[in-house]
């Protein structure tokens, strides 16, 4: 028995709290698109968006964000293509972004020195649809946004026209909207005006016959394995005490005797 706490006290320490925040969606792939023959289709940018797969299925990356305001209700709009779909498999993406980052900046103290200061990073509203080619050009607001769209030139990647054609590929648009108050001419007036993107995580996560994302497919197989180390921790612990308490009792009668 005693050989099984080393195991349990070093599954513990593995621990470590996590501070983040996460939003997602879940959708199912269509069938491949039938739009690739639109003339609209040279008109966007796919070329130049950044692609993830089941394969390379995670980017880091910067999201811009802005306050909310009559042309961007919610916020900045970034694009991605989600490529190598499986026609009625179930997919999830999700945009994973630290709780409390340190931002340093400068500033001057009452005696007239030049100190550095930090602050958590701004609070930020994450709106994530999918949607399929043909959505976006029968929505002209949808073409527009991604029309529009100017990518930065580290993402782009090889694309073939022909591609949408062979697998599912689905448009993914990402609002950034900033939510947080700072006094305009405090320390850190200048987030009011430009806010600061985010460092985030864009994952795509198949689903493993359509019911568990596989990325808790290791999560799963370790409480498994720890519930089956803990049942047999937990019968040895009983009997022992049933073993004790037996050797009590027959202490305790010998006594009177």
């Amino acid at each position: 028995m005693t050989a099984l706490f080393p195991i349990l006290l070093a599954a513990l320490l593995l621990a470590r709290p996590i501070l983040s925040n996460t939003e997602k969606t879940i959708f199912l792939a269509p069938a491949a698109s039938v739009a690739s023959s639109d003339g609209r289709v040279s008109l966007l940018p796919l070329q130049k968006l950044p692609a993830l797969t089941p394969e390379h299925n995670t980017l880091r990356t910067k999201l811009p964000a802005i306050f909310p305001n009559a042309t961007y209700p919610r916020g900045a709009a970034t694009w991605f293509r989600l490529d190598g779909l499986e026609e009625g498999k179930r997919y999830e993406v999700r945009v994973c972004w630290a709780a409390t980052v340190r931002l340093l900046h400068q500033m001057t103290n009452a005696e007239g020195e030049e100190t550095n200061a930090c602050c958590d990073q701004q609070p930020t509203n994450f709106y994530l649809i999918t949607h399929t080619l043909s959505d976006v050009l029968s929505n002209p607001e949808l073409f527009s946004s991604l029309q529009s769209y100017a990518p930065s030139p580290s993402f782009a990647s090889a694309f073939e026209p022909d591609y949408l054609s062979e697998k599912p590929t689905i448009l993914l648009r990402i609002q950034a909207q900033a939510d947080f108050y700072t006094p305009p001419h405090g320390p850190h007036g200048e987030l009011m005006r430009s806010p600061q993107p985010v460092d985030a995580d864009v994952i795509l996560d198949p689903y493993i016959l359509n019911v568990l994302p596989r990325s808790l497919l290791g999560t799963v197989i370790y409480i498994t394995g720890f519930g089956i180390v803990s049942w047999f921790v937990a019968r040895r612990i009983a009997r022992w005490v049933e073993g004790v308490a037996s050797g009590d009792r027959d202490g305790k009668g010998e006594k009177k005797e």
